[in-house]
């Protein structure tokens, strides 16, 4: 192997300046930056301390991209000068030891670039026809993804004067180059001779994952690719020196790691996936997206490099990460809609943290501590805004800001000629945020960047020394050494927004001394014992690990019996008004709210409206609440308050007791009396029930002060609503996942959510699907209320109202009724079942009931089994409703991809590591036995990651819809000869965005299939301990549950798959089912681990049973 020199690894030492010529600085006042305004400012950049610019296309082209449409490789777009000006900027940057990077794009051209207007009048098979991909059919590739799908419907264009469709991964005015005809490859070699003969250093490959075509692949990452790349290197490497290749491949690590081969493809490779679980880590307040992902990153060759980024010109992207982190970034950093764009967010990086200066430090900070050369996007070292309502990425691609003076100082041409309007929005206002103000104040964001870039410069473990990461005992620091000979530094910070400490194991370093880097301060040795540290919000440190060679404050919550007491000069009403409304907002609600709720404080409330239900002074009111929770998480809360008097208050009900918010005394006006009473959680209070029912029945709307109520009715139920008489009784009942229930005499269900997200209600949507679909096995749907914000057009469901179901028992009731049947039968001694077949394999999907003896029938109940048929027949013919809809893209079925598959394996492998880190760390308060289960489950981590590995090795037949997502028993309503299902909220923890997301209907069945094992091992144990039977003793009451459960899941799955395909809805084949549905099952046993973690008094031990029972289960 050729010996690298030193000065050839000048990559791995960069801190990379991205910038585009036309939005740096102007120099001819044409409103458009330029090559000698470039080289005007390389001054600035030498002060800042990078060492490299990476300049995005500056070639000829229409511009429809930004200039990644290029029309001409080899010349320079007369908007920002000409070849000469490009050569003395080159020169220039030299002089200041700063390396130039430019961009090489390599899989397609402009529609008006030469090759391709050839290549339109050439003849089929010449020369110039075969320089791009054309065919008679749009029908080829067809598992290639479409890169733009909010713009593009195809990666074929149709060509009306050729009469054929050319290929395009990008833009359709983007034809791509074919890479199977080698004229190509000689031509793009002659482009890459041109610029590095003048004197370029590196070359950005741009979308280099997708030069080749293969049938039956996602023409990505394809061998063909990798071999070109060798190609294009060797040719390099034997005609210049010390030149780089940098590969923009937006992939998942074990695919981006080819771009490197062995050290003979490419030098260097952006890291996406690390970039937006960056965002998440901060967000979330976890180190384990980033500790993750790194993990999930294979090592490198010791040439290469990674190049890391947290913002550059184009969307911050989301291809690599899964639905549900997609959808937690969405919420988290891109709340207006306008901020979305493609699969990313269209935002800066000061925008994106809310221009907070403690995130912005933190998010830069680690970009400089972690593996690889950092890039910095201009404009973001001073905290440059955006304006997504440019269109496009124009948002981020604004004018630098350099002075308060006109035009900020970027160009001295009419502010009509700008290529693009300056940020004007007050908080990032060019007149505030400038490098000319900043470098007047040293405690400016300017600064703080060229001190912590000069800092990293001076040491080499940051550019090229290993990574190890500390674990400590608090999620919330993130901590690790990079380690570079003799050279160790200790990174550690703090990811939370409060105070936080941790204790690290340094004692490998015992004797060393750690010395903070910017202040050069020595801090106590280190010990054989865990070395503490206190860190404030965000704070983060680089210790130098000299060898001797060389609080977060706990709000009290307050007693249950000390109730706030205020006195209001007027109606109770008007707490939510002017003076009064400050003490509700600060001190009675949290105070509440703290009292109520669990495992959670309460920091700020504020009253977003408040909407008086009938137009009469008893009426209560419905409050949308803010609020903002102290683990930084924010929400939207429904708040129903009404009054009681305190002569007619029932003290002696604890529920009411519970409910009590404030009591409040009203001071009478002369004309009133005075008046003490309590302002009361409002569905406690039968008054406030009845004003809810009176307003459904004769109401449409209801008005506040920023936003409106509706009450949407099925007009086919309006005559059945309208015949429940007004004084009706009713009772609160408790709701699943903390709804609010209310049952009008046995006639209609009122479901209030608590907890409120933008947009329908994933159970609303569902019921008015089925009821359209005329699906009986399902609440019948009388109507729903909604909130819509007149300030942003926001709608939020307050709740639904449906025609109750005279219930016999819920699924848990039936089953442990029949469980007690079977043992009744088993103790009978009646059958004869051999100890063998118990313990004989069950295949799931193939057990019909004809296949089943006469004996073992008898034995689980004949009508027991019929109902299991159809308890399956009715959750298929659920599916295939929410899977039938074709022409409203919210319900069609979706295929599984590769992709897909892997964003799959992704969260599942953050969910088994997630647990079983947490299990490890809370293992010590529990009792021996159940220490002795979870250290079972956690030495199975690696085979539980490669379990779901294998999912994600080759594309599956299988199909993703709408599912319930709550698919337990206690939703299945048994009515003695049917079933209803009930409780379509899915996960209420999570937004509605997320619960809609598409999913595998396996996942239903799995739930079920667990809930299932629950209840059954549950009541055979209670069975036992009642009667104690010979038959019991012989055979193990585990191989008759065993067999009890296998029987019940094969038959209710066989019955579901055999319905599914008699409607032809096949959601997955066998194979996928071998493959997904244990997946599923650990999955949800997992999440049932987590709520055992989190709320006291919770079964631990059934979920990590099952766990275990399902990898021997299904054992290859």
């Amino acid at each position: 192997m050729r010996k690298i020199k030193e000065n050839e690894l000048w990559y791995k030492d960069a801190v990379i300046y991205e910038v585009h010529v036309k939005s740096f600085f102007d120099s001819n006042q044409d409103g458009i930056g330029d090559f000698k305004g470039l080289t005007m400012k390389l001054d600035y950049l030498e002060s800042l301390g990078v060492n490299a610019i990476w300049l995005l296309p500056f070639y000829p082209s229409p511009l429809k991209d930004d200039g990644y449409d290029i029309s001409d490789y080899e010349d320079v777009h007369p908007n920002y000068g000409d070849l000469l000006d490009f050569k003395r900027f080159l020169g220039e940057a030299h002089r200041r030891n700063i390396k130039v990077i430019t961009e090489l794009v390599l899989n397609h051209t402009s529609d008006k670039h030469i090759w391709f207007q050839n290549s339109r009048k050439a003849k089929k098979g010449s020369y110039w026809k075969d320089f791009y991909v054309w065919s008679d059919s749009p029908e080829k590739y067809k598992d290639a993804r479409i890169i733009f799908k909010d713009i593009e419907s195809s990666n074929w264009a149709w060509d009306p004067e050729v009469k054929a469709y050319y290929w395009h991964r990008f833009y359709s005015h983007q034809p791509d180059l074919n890479y199977d005809n080698p004229a190509v490859h000689e031509e793009i070699f002659k482009v890459v001779d041109f610029w590095l003969n003048i004197g370029v250093d590196g070359l950005r490959l741009d979308a280099v994952p997708y030069l080749y075509e293969r049938e039956g692949t996602n023409c990505e990452n394809l061998p063909e690719t990798f071999a070109f790349l060798e190609k294009i290197r060797t040719h390099i490497d034997r005609k210049f020196e010390n030149r780089m290749l940098l590969a923009e491949a937006n992939q998942w690590p074990e695919d981006a790691v080819k771009y490197f081969g062995s050290g003979n493809r490419c030098h260097m490779a952006f890291h996406f996936p690390l970039m937006p679980r960056l965002f998440m880590a901060l967000e979330m307040e976890d180190r384990f997206p980033v500790v993750d992902i790194l993990e999930q990153t294979p090592p490198i060759p010791e040439e290469c490099q990674w190049a890391l980024f947290i913002r550059n010109h184009d969307e911050l992207t989301l291809e690599m990460v899964s639905d549900e982190e997609r959808d937690y970034m969405y919420r988290m950093y891109a709340s207006e809609s306008k901020a979305r764009i493609n699969l990313g967010i269209r935002r800066r990086l000061a925008p994106l943290l809310s221009n907070n200066r403690r995130k912005i430090e933190i998010m830069n900070f680690l970009l400089f501590s972690l593996h690889g050369s950092p890039v910095i996007y201009y404009g973001d070292e001073i905290g440059m805004g955006d304006n997504f309502y440019l269109g496009d990425r124009n948002g981020v691609r604004t004018p630098m800001q350099w002075s308060p003076d006109k035009n900020a100082g970027f160009s001295k041409a009419s502010p009509q000629e700008l290529y693009l309007p300056i940020i004007i929005e007050p908080e990032y206002h060019y007149e505030a945020i400038n490098v000319e103000n900043q470098e007047k104040n040293p405690s400016s964001l300017l600064w703080w960047m060229r001190r912590i870039i000069e800092k990293r410069n001076k040491y080499r473990a940051f550019s090229r020394g290993a990574l190890e990461f500390i674990y400590g005992d608090n999620p919330k620091i993130i901590s690790f050494l990079r380690i570079y000979n003799e050279q160790v530094i200790l990174v550690i910070a703090n990811l939370s927004r409060f105070a936080q400490h941790v204790e690290l194991n340094l004692s490998k370093y015992k004797g060393f001394t750690p010395i903070e880097l910017f202040s050069n301060s020595p801090f106590p040795k280190i010990t054989e014992d865990e070395y503490l540290f206190m860190l404030g919000p965000h704070d983060h440190f680089w210790f130098l690990l000299e060898s001797p060679k060389q609080k977060e404050i706990e709000l009290k919550a307050s007693s249950k019996k000390n109730i706030p007491e205020i006195e209001i000069s007027g109606h109770w009403s008007i707490i939510m008004e002017g003076r009064y409304k400050d003490v509700f907002e600060e001190q009675i609600l949290p105070e509440y709210f703290n009292r109520t709720l669990q495992n959670t404080k309460v920091e700020k409330i504020e009253i977003i409206d408040s909407i008086k239900i009938l137009d009469n002074p008893a009426s209560g009111f419905l409050l949308l609440l803010h609020l903002n929770f102290r683990n930084s998480e924010r929400a939207l809360f429904l708040f129903p308050l009404s009054f009681i008097p305190k002569e007619i208050f029932p003290e002696t009900k604890v529920k009411l007791q519970d409910s009590i918010v404030a009591l409040v005394k009203e001071i009478g006006n002369g004309k009133t009396k005075d008046r003490t009473g309590y302002i009361c959680y409002g569905t406690s209070d039968r008054v406030f029930r009845s004003q809810l029912l009176h307003f459904i029945k004769k109401y449409d709307t209801a008005h506040g002060k920023n936003g409106t109520i509706y009450f949407h009715r099925n007009r086919l139920s309006n005559q059945e609503l309208q015949s429940i008489p007004l004084e009706i009784h009713s009772d609160l009942l408790k709701g699943e996942h903390e709804s609010i229930c209310i049952l009008y005499e046995q006639k209609i269900f009122l479901k209030l959510y608590p907890k409120l997200f933008e947009g329908k209600n994933p159970e609303v949507q569902a019921f008015k699907l089925f009821s359209e679909k005329n699906f009986d096995n399902i609440p019948y749907y009388i109507g729903d209320l909604e909130y819509r914000d007149n300030r942003n057009k926001n709608i939020y469901t307050l709740g639904v109202v449906t025609r109750f179901i005279n219930k016999q028992k819920n699924g848990v009731e039936y089953l442990k009724d029949e469980i007690g049947k079977y043992v009744e039968r088993i103790i009978s001694e009646k059958y004869h079942i051999e100890e063998t077949l118990l313990e004989k394999r069950i295949n799931y999907i193939n057990t019909p009931v004809a296949s089943i003896a006469e004996d073992i029938l008898q034995l689980l109940g004949k009508y027991f089994v019929y109902m299991m048929e159809t308890m399956g027949k009715r959750t298929a013919e659920l599916h295939c409703l929410l899977a039938g809809k074709k022409e409203d893209p919210q319900y069609c079925m979706e295929d599984y991809t590769l992709l897909y598959q892997r964003s799959l394996y992704q969260s599942y492998r953050n969910k088994v590591k997630k647990v079983i880190r947490e299990l490890s760390y809370a293992k010590s308060k529990f009792d021996e036995d159940t220490i002795t289960e979870i250290n079972s489950i956690v030495v199975m981590e690696n085979l539980l990651l490669e379990k779901g590995e294998r999912m994600s090795g080759r594309e599956l037949n299988a199909k993703k819809i709408r599912i319930h997502g709550d698919y337990i028993l206690e939703n299945l309503i048994y009515t003695g000869k049917d079933f209803v299902i009930v409780d379509f909220e899915g996960n209420s923890s999570q937004p509605y965005s997320q619960r809609i997301i598409k999913r595998s209907p396996l996942r239903d069945l799995a739930s079920l299939v667990y809930s299932i094992y629950k209840t059954a091992y549950r009541f055979f144990t209670e069975e036992y301990f009642k009667i104690k039977s010979s038959v019991l003793k012989e055979i193990s009451l585990e191989k008759w549950a065993d067999f009890w459960y296998n029987m019940t899941c094969g038959i209710f799955i066989t019955s579901y798959c055999d319905f599914a395909k008699e409607k032809s809805s096949q959601f997955f084949d066998d194979n996928s089912f071998s493959l997904l549905f244990p997946i599923f099952l650990i999955e949800w046993s997992l999440n049932e681990i987590e709520n055992a973690l989190y709320k006291e008094g919770e079964d631990l031990v059934t979920p990590i049973r099952y766990i275990k029972n399902v990898v021997e289960y299904f054992k290859e």
